[in-house]
């Protein structure tokens, strides 16, 4: 996790408040920070840097490219860079073995047609001296995040809200979508925030600046919609090729220049998580957030049942939960979902303790599977013209133990 910040306005910036917007995220990037400034002050990006990839200082942000005529900040990681290398012999020349300079290369090359090659979680900006352009992408399903600020004289991005409302001088609430997250419990999933005039990038889209008028175009380059549309395997192929997408997907996110360790509960997502992992990384860490009265310890303990699994197990209290919820609250700027969020940062606190820099963890994988009742639900609803309809209702209200009347209902 890195920090990126970028503000662009017509008149002269103040340089001290930029700086101490980017302080603001050095939470995200304790390693490294710095900051260029361009366009005869009219133009200044930061970086916050947690070394993962390619740990030398030769690998900080912002980047410049060979030529000095590109400029990047990242946050995140490109998980196929390597192959990137092997199947693009024109890329330009590497002096790094960071994926960071394999992202801007690629830009180099294909302009925004390499977000198609890139397998990853980002949110960067590049920074083109020649065309007097910026560049601002997220991955497909949004997993980095990416705020930003438009108006007639300035343009501003950032990691996180605070750093934009310190750099804008001002905020207030977005009550429309207060009000849409307090009928639906549903936030982040469109480019409107909780706060008015501050907008996050959406999921797969870029938006590309013009730093002499500040207009900005955004488009959507990525939608997992149409990727369905084009599949034609049945479900067997589906079925059969899951074992290898996993493994390939997984041993992808073990890729680290530092000890990487497992976020675990005692469901589904996590034993298929440590059954693949103990292939690849050998010993490892596990960590555990195990609640007052809503514990999973007897299950995890029945997954790690090896030597080759260090297990850290954290009892956490409501105490804990209190003492922490202020914290967790200004880092998340928005709604989450349950004291778990809460735990995760105490959690993550034990891990950095031990070393460890990377968590990998099963998100994504309960959704996949219908792994909680709101997914599976959903997925009726959108069955309910199947011609087996009856039949996945069945399925439902015994897997779940759910009266059949009562769904009807």
């Amino acid at each position: 996790m890195c920090g990126i910040l970028g503000y662009v306005s017509k008149e002269n910036l103040n340089i001290e408040r930029c700086i101490d917007s980017l302080k603001l995220l050095s939470h995200r990037g304790p390693d490294y920070s710095s900051y260029k400034i361009h366009l005869n002050s009219h133009f200044f990006i930061g970086h916050t840097r947690l070394k993962i990839i390619d740990l030398s200082n030769d690998a900080n942000q912002p980047f410049v490219s060979n030529c000095g005529g590109y400029e990047i900040v990242f946050n995140g990681e490109i998980f196929n860079y390597k192959e990137i290398i092997k199947n693009h012999k024109k890329l330009p020349f590497c002096r790094t073995n960071s994926d960071t300079e394999v992202l801007l290369n690629l830009y180099i090359l294909y302009g925004s047609k390499m977000l198609d090659f890139v397998n990853g979680m980002f949110a960067f900006a590049i920074y083109d001296k020649k065309k007097g352009n910026l560049f601002l992408a997220r991955d497909r399903f949004g997993i980095k995040p990416l705020y930003y600020i438009h108006d007639q004289n300035n343009f501003y991005f950032s990691s996180e809200i605070r750093p934009l409302i310190l750099l804008n001088g001002k905020s207030s609430p977005n009550n429309e979508m207060i009000s849409s997250y307090l009928k639906t419990s549903f936030c982040d999933f469109s480019k409107y925030t909780f706060f008015k005039s501050i907008f996050q990038l959406e999921a797969g889209s870029y938006i590309d600046i013009n730093l002499e008028n500040l207009s900005i175009k955004t488009k959507n380059w990525y939608g997992v919609q149409n990727l369905l549309k084009n599949k034609s395997e049945n479900n067997v192929d589906k079925i059969s090729s899951l074992d290898s997408i996993f493994e390939k997907s997984i041993n992808l996110h073990c890729i680290s220049d530092v000890e990487v360790g497992l976020n675990i509960s005692g469901g589904v997502d996590s034993s298929l998580l440590i059954s693949y992992v103990k292939n690849i990384l050998g010993k490892f860490n596990t960590f555990t957030q195990d609640f007052e009265n809503f514990s999973e310890k007897f299950w995890v303990e029945k997954l790690i049942n090896s030597e080759f699994i260090n297990s850290n197990i954290l009892e956490i209290k409501y105490t804990d939960i209190l003492s922490n919820l202020q914290n967790t609250i200004k880092h998340q700027e928005q709604p989450f979902g349950g004291v778990a969020v809460v735990g995760y940062s105490i959690l993550y606190e034990l891990a950095k303790k031990l070393g460890i820099k990377v968590l990998l963890d099963g998100n994504g994988i309960d959704e996949v599977f219908l792994g909680y009742k709101k997914y599976h639900l959903q997925y009726l609803v959108d069955q309910k013209k199947s011609p087996n309809i009856n039949g996945l209702i069945d399925d439902y209200c015994k897997f779940w133990n759910t009266d059949k009347n009562y769904l009807n209902k």
